[in-house]
């Protein structure tokens, strides 16, 4: 939140510092070039050396941070049957150096019901992620995204389910009507 704050307190300086500009060029301040002028430029300058270090401060993670390592990040049910909730596991281990704690896990659609482990995951620890895909009253193709945010070195993590729901055959499973004894008979005169 500090960061945010400093960051939004930068790029307010550097809109005051332009508009001192402009209005400045405007005034024929500086239409000279000297030292005034310069010095003039330098607010802007360390403006925008702020955000550059505070970027990279963003991107530079924890070396020491969790690091979330799934043997897959997207998996495809294929066809499933219309009222099936059909269920993966993505396995995953904990590459870094320190616990893994997962914070929660939302999926996109209420379609799908998310489990994970509410306890922290030691470093060289495997666990998984359930994905439960109801697919009752959902026809055609699917693409569910599920989203993990936790204490690893990059926060927020992205798996996701896919397939394709199918009508159930109404008639699979019912008995075939087959002719009478009586009808055979008949049928011989």
């Amino acid at each position: 939140m500090t960061k945010i704050f400093t960051l939004l307190t930068c790029i307010l300086i550097f809109s005051v510092s332009v508009n001192a500009q402009e209005e400045g060029k405007k005034k024929g301040l500086f239409n000279k070039k000297s030292k005034d002028a310069t010095e003039e430029v330098a607010p802007q300058e360390k403006v925008a050396d702020v955000i550059d270090s505070m970027v990279a401060e963003e991107e530079a993670p924890d070396p020491d941070a969790p690091v979330f390592e799934f043997l897959e990040e997207t998996y495809d049910f294929g066809e499933i049957i219309e009222g099936d909730k059909p269920t993966h596991e993505f396995k995953f281990t904990n590459t870094g150096n320190t616990p893994l704690i997962i914070a929660g896990v939302k999926a996109s659609c209420g379609c799908t019901t998310p489990q994970w482990p509410k306890t922290p995951i030691a470093p060289g620890e495997e666990a998984v992620i359930k994905a439960i895909y109801n697919s009752k009253g959902r026809m055609g193709k699917f693409n569910k995204a599920i989203r993990i945010t936790s204490n690893a070195a990059t926060p927020t993590k992205v798996i996701y389910i896919k397939g394709e729901t199918k009508k159930a055959n109404t008639n699979e499973g019912m008995p075939v009507k087959k002719p009478s004894m009586l009808q055979d008979l008949g049928d011989d005169e």
